[in-house]
């Protein structure tokens, strides 16, 4: 599949095939692809802690409110930002949006490779964040940014017409 039929065909799936998993090499891939995204002044901020230990992403399950199919994907990525190799400037911090086009780049190749994907956010929710982090233990210059459900859906979502010609403003508003 190319990038063009990946963007127009990815959905958010949250029903899972329980039988089939991720493999390895497809978990590789994907982040493979999330380490390709830009970055500002490439810093590339992000970490990645993969889970597919069923005891423990039944764990997220109860500290994340919507992501309950997670035990039926099998795989969970949680995309971290370091705030210590992030690019901060006077204005602010910029590793939550690397972070968010790194997790763009996975849900893109996932599709590419035939697997599903849903993004369910952490950040900015402050409460979730800290479940994230003791949960796992994360150094306190990780913040858990997002978490990408990863399997193989049940069935084949159909992909909706989103193309609005009403919100582009071409030269002026």
């Amino acid at each position: 599949m190319k990038a063009q039929s990946a963007i127009f065909t990815r959905r958010s799936v949250r029903d899972y095939d329980s039988s089939k998993r991720a493999s390895n090499e497809q978990i590789e891939e994907v982040l493979r692809a999330a380490m390709y995204a830009p970055s500002a002044m490439n810093k590339q901020p992000w970490e990645f802690l993969v889970i597919t230990n069923q005891c423990v992403l039944d764990k997220i399950t109860k500290i994340h409110p919507y992501c309950e199919s997670l035990k039926d994907a099998g795989t969970a990525i949680i995309v971290c930002g370091n705030r210590e190799t992030q690019l901060k400037t006077p204005s602010g911090e910029y590793y939550i949006y690397d972070c968010s086009a790194a997790t763009q780049n996975i849900l893109l190749r996932a599709k590419e490779l035939g697997l599903d994907t849903c993004w369910c956010g952490i950040s900015p929710e402050a409460d979730r964040a800290e479940a994230f982090s003791k949960l796992f233990k994360l150094p306190e210059c990780i913040e858990p940014v997002a978490l990408v459900l990863l399997g193989y859906g049940k069935r084949e979502e159909p992909a909706g017409e989103r193309f609005d010609r009403k919100k582009i403003h071409l030269e002026k508003w």
